[in-house]
C-alpha cells in the first residue's frame, strides 16, 4: 500500500488502555505494509476535536466491558446497531465520510490475555487491507423529501422499500423489523 497515509486518533487518557494497545497494533500493522502512519492524542493534546470533510473515512474503533450478548436486540445494553445508528450515519455519513464496519472489542477487561492478544492480531490483519473494506449503506439523502417535505422518504422511496422482510436501515424503520447487523459484521464474523 505504498502512498497511503492514515491518521490514528486515539482519545483515551490512559497508556496502559486496552485502547493505546489498539492504537499501538494498528501503527504497527499499517507501517509494515508501507503506510505513513500520522498519530494523534487527543488527551495529551488537550483537543477540542471538530469533523473535517478532508477525510472522507472514518472508522469506530473501541473497547467494552460487556459481551456481545449484553449488545445484542434482548441484552442489557440494547442492539448494538442502535446505539451505533446515531454515531455512525448521524454523525459521520451526514458530514460526508464513508463509514467502515467498526471495530469492537468485547469485555476485554474480563478475557484472558491470550484473548485480548488474539484481538490485537485481528485487528492488525484487518487493517492490512482496510483499503479494500466496503462502506456501510445508508440510504441516499436523494431518497428524502427537502425542507418542504418535512425531509420524510419519498413516497416512492417506500413504495419500493415495502415489499423487504426488514427496515431499509435502523434510523427509517417503516415499522418493521430491523435489517440484522446493518451497522457492523454478522456475530458469527467477529473475534
Amino acid at each position: 500500500m505504498a502512498g497511503k497515509t492514515a491518521l490514528i486518533v486515539l482519545a483515551h487518557q490512559e497508556r496502559t488502555s486496552f485502547n493505546f494497545a489498539m492504537k499501538e497494533a494498528a501503527a504497527c500493522a499499517l507501517k509494515r505494509k508501507g503506510w505513513k502512519v500520522l498519530e494523534s492524542d487527543l488527551y495529551a493534546m488537550n483537543f477540542n476535536a471538530v469533523l473535517s470533510r478532508d477525510d472522507i473515512t472514518a472508522l469506530l474503533s473501541f473497547t467494552t466491558g460487556a459481551p456481545p450478548s449484553m449488545t445484542s436486540n434482548s441484552g442489557l445494553n440494547g442492539d448494538i446497531n442502535v446505539i451505533l445508528w446515531p454515531m455512525q450515519n448521524g454523525i459521520l455519513n451526514f458530514c460526508g465520510f464513508q463509514v467502515l464496519e467498526p471495530q469492537i472489542s468485547y469485555a476485554v477487561a474480563h478475557i484472558p490475555q491470550e484473548a485480548r492478544v488474539g484481538i490485537l492480531k485481528n485487528w492488525e490483519k484487518r487493517l492490512e487491507a482496510i483499503w479494500d473494506e466496503k462502506p456501510i449503506k445508508f440510504l441516499p439523502i436523494q431518497d428524502f423529501e427537502g425542507p418542504t417535505g418535512g425531509f420524510v422518504l419519498k413516497k416512492e422511496v417506500e413504495e419500493t422499500l415495502s415489499e423487504s422482510k426488514y427496515a431499509p436501515t435502523v434510523g427509517q424503520n417503516l415499522g418493521k423489523p430491523l435489517p440484522p447487523d446493518s451497522q457492523m459484521p454478522a456475530l458469527e464474523s467477529r473475534n
